[in-house]
């Protein structure tokens, strides 16, 4: 087997540029960008929940609180319902909307708060807590100030989830523009290959390859190559990478390059096409269109 060598592909002298449709491609055709779509819609369209829930009521009275007492004007149903237990087969109960007024300042307020049972009657006196600096903002002490619970937490999940995913394909992209821009080129050599799974869809088998290259310096690093296990052979007679001469652990095959992000016959970074970053917005338009006919649905309902 052959020694690595600094030579690679012949690129155009660092630094290149990169054009802005390249770059913005590299971030729309991310795999986090289409993640972040997806996450986004469900954060929207669970929004709703999450407002109406305790998780996101009982931050308004973490501040002062005044106390007076009130009286309970009326005990409905809410028209939401919450599992009894933790399992479905414990069945679902009615939350309980109970209404009730007090006197603050000399005037009359008016409230609700909610709760899965309660012994509370129309009539029945109770205890009111409310933010001092907003008395509007009040509920029975003990009670909820939204009909669902602080469980709704976890549907925040999504949002923080969109952040994350959003996070990492801005990190992936100014990578890879770096690497378009100011990469060197080298030929490493596969020295090891470990066998992957057989994709029986495609009936494809793959493999994972380690491809040894040199960097300035005469340092050796390495990186991995997944492949097609019938490109082995292609593959050993040499990898063309391209490593960042500054840090020289970030690394990619030319092979592994997103195929919107690759370099001309002259060596310089391609412009991405406009066809190509149309099909990018297919998801954020779709998204986008869902979530404008669920709000409609919502307001017309």
């Amino acid at each position: 087997m052959n020694a690595p060598n600094l030579e690679g592909p012949s690129i155009a002298p660092a630094p290149r540029e990169v054009p802005f449709a390249t770059r913005v491609a590299l971030r729309l055709l991310s795999p986090g960008f289409q993640l972040a779509c997806v996450l986004i819609a469900v954060a929207f369209a669970t929004r709703p929940i999450l407002v109406d829930s305790e998780a996101v009521g009982a931050w308004a009275f973490h501040g002062e609180l005044g106390h007076a007492s009130g009286v309970v004007t009326s005990v409905e149903p809410s028209g939401v319902t919450e599992r009894r237990g933790a399992t479905r087969r414990s069945g679902r109960r009615d939350i309980l909307r109970v209404g009730y007024e007090f006197e603050h300042a000399g005037a009359t307020l008016s409230g609700a708060s909610f709760t899965p049972s309660t012994t509370l009657a129309v009539g029945a006196p109770c205890a009111i807590e409310f933010v001092s600096a907003d008395p509007q903002c009040s509920r029975i002490a003990g009670l909820r100030s939204r009909p669902r619970g602080r469980d709704a937490y976890i549907l925040l999940v999504f949002p923080l989830g969109a952040l994350v995913a959003l996070a990492a394909a801005e990190l992936g992209a100014r990578r890879t523009s770096r690497l378009l821009e100011h990469g060197r080129a080298a030929t490493g050599q596969v020295v090891a290959i470990e066998p992957g799974s057989r994709r029986k869809r495609k009936r494809r088998s793959h493999a994972t390859a380690t491809v040894l290259f040199e960097v300035e310096g005469g340092a050796k690093r390495t990186l991995e190559l997944t492949a097609r296990s019938e490109d082995l052979p292609r593959l050993e007679s040499g990898v063309p990478v391209l490593f960042d001469p500054r840090r020289s652990s970030l690394a990619r095959a030319f092979e592994d390059l997103p195929t919107f992000a690759r370099f001309d016959p002259r060596g310089r970074v391609q412009a991405t096409s406009a066809g190509v970053l149309s099909s990018s917005l297919v998801l954020p338009t779709l998204a986008a269109l869902a979530l404008t006919a669920l709000e409609l649905w919502r307001a017309l309902r």
